[in-house]
């Protein structure tokens, strides 16, 4: 991504929207996944004629102190943005319905922008700062967290703030979105063998959020998604987890990398599967959410009991079943936020906006099918 496309973006959203605190941009529209678009992604217009867009559609997700104040305003500047009976609620029946209903966040999908003579389609997500920190801390939704496992561009200008009103925490985003990364990487080695290659590894974080995601029930996800992410985005992923992964090696010691013949894929070594320390060294880098759920999966929870002493409990427990608990865990979680969140934009869209969501996000999936990667 060239600094010239990053500040477009940038422009795009301070001249079209209020302000954001950490504006973040994902999605095949950013960041190039192969065979779904042309190389590097274009941004996605919509004909004149058709109304169809023939691009990838530009994905952002907004963190705002306010939603309903968010919401309020941005309803005076752009309430064609929001879709069906949205269009006709008050600021915070819209943030009210995502927060009790959804996984925190109001989607606007397929609209249309105008900026600097291009027409672009995008999608955001708004959603109280405190409520994304507290999905990246603890994977209370695994919603945006999810997604914030994989590569996101940053938006932040001199006039963004990354703050959040959460007055029990003094992390900020970048440290939250730190946090979750930790959290990525060492679920993802409970559910990997002894051995593996950083493919594998980097496909394994990738896929968490996948697993129990009802879009790939009805064929609305690519199922080709990973394999592609991991392609498109292996440099940025690498970059993104290797401070983590050396900290597997060389302060927890519970990750090798075995010696690599040159232009071959390293091969990774873990004591995961054969020693319970080193279970226990993952399990209590969890978040405590995750800790306490698998805990009950296995049948070892404890009332009242501290996670240290719950992740000894689940440590004793040998490495498939741990990872079969962390796993299904995983997946109900993801399986949740999904349809919870596919209700509420039922509620606040409307069928018609959701089934043209749909209709698109299957037609790409067509695509992803047609064109199968070749790893």
């Amino acid at each position: 991504m060239s600094a010239h496309r990053q500040e477009e973006l940038a422009s795009l959203l301070s001249e079209h929207f209020p302000p954001i605190d950490h504006p973040l941009a994902y999605g095949s529209g950013i960041f190039h996944q192969p065979g779904l678009y042309a190389t590097p992604p274009s941004p996605s217009r919509r004909s004149e004629n058709t109304g169809a867009h023939d691009g990838p559609m530009l994905d952002f997700i907004f963190p705002v102190r306010d939603p309903v104040a968010w919401h309020r305003e941005n309803m005076t500047r752009n309430r064609t943005h929001y879709r069906g009976v949205a269009r006709w609620f008050p600021a915070r029946t819209i943030a009210a319905c995502a927060e009790k209903i959804g996984a925190g966040v109001h989607f606007n999908s397929i609209v249309p922008v105008h900026h600097k003579q291009q027409r672009h389609v995008i999608k955001y997500g708004v959603i109280a700062t405190s409520r994304l920190l507290r999905d990246l801390c603890n994977w209370s939704d695994l919603y945006l967290a999810g997604r914030l496992h994989k590569p996101v561009l940053d938006l932040r200008t001199n006039t963004t703030n990354n703050t959040t009103n959460n007055t029990t925490s003094t992390f900020t985003l970048d440290e939250g979105i730190r946090a979750n990364h930790r959290s990525a990487l060492f679920t993802a080695l409970l559910l990997l063998p002894e051995r593996f290659t950083q493919r594998e590894l980097l496909a394994a974080i990738t896929g968490i959020s996948y697993t129990g995601d009802v879009r790939l029930a009805v064929a609305a996800e690519d199922p080709k998604k990973v394999d592609r992410l991991v392609e498109g985005s292996r440099g940025e992923l690498d970059t993104m987890y290797a401070p983590h992964i050396h900290e597997a090696i060389h302060t927890l010691g519970v990750l090798d990398r075995e010696e690599e013949e040159p232009e071959e894929e390293g091969i990774y070594r873990q004591r995961t599967p054969h020693c319970r320390e080193a279970r226990l060294e993952l399990l209590t880098r969890l978040p405590p959410g995750l800790i306490r759920a698998t805990a009950a999966a296995l049948g070892a929870e404890e009332k009242e009991v501290h996670e240290l002493d719950t992740a000894r409990r689940i440590a004793a427990y040998g490495a498939r079943e741990c990872a079969a608990a962390v796993q299904a865990v995983v997946r109900g979680l993801v399986r949740r936020s999904s349809v919870k969140q596919a209700v509420a934009g039922l509620v606040t869209n409307g069928p018609a906006v959701a089934l043209k969501y749909l209709a698109n996000k299957w037609r790409k999936g067509g695509i992803g099918r047609g064109n199968q990667l070749q790893l």
